[in-house]
């Protein structure tokens, strides 16, 4: 088993306020190259779509507190 552990982090590198990291274990079985490919893809589709979320509630929170500005 192998373990991916991801922050998400800014252009400066530094992590995004509100966004914790996320550890995910993969099931490499044997290390074939089919095996490897199938975790990957299994990986691939389970993170994806938590990455757009996290990154779709950051951007609204910043849209949120620009037009809090304006008022």
């Amino acid at each position: 088993m192998a373990k991916i552990k991801l922050t998400l982090c800014n252009d400066e590198g530094n992590p995004i306020a509100g966004v914790k990291a996320k550890d995910y274990a993969i099931e490499v079985g044997n290390e074939t190259l089919d095996e490897i490919e199938a975790a990957v893809e299994d990986f691939r589709l389970k993170a994806l779509p938590e990455i757009e979320a996290d990154l779709l509630n950051v951007a609204q929170e910043r849209l949120s507190q620009q037009v809090k500005k304006k008022d």
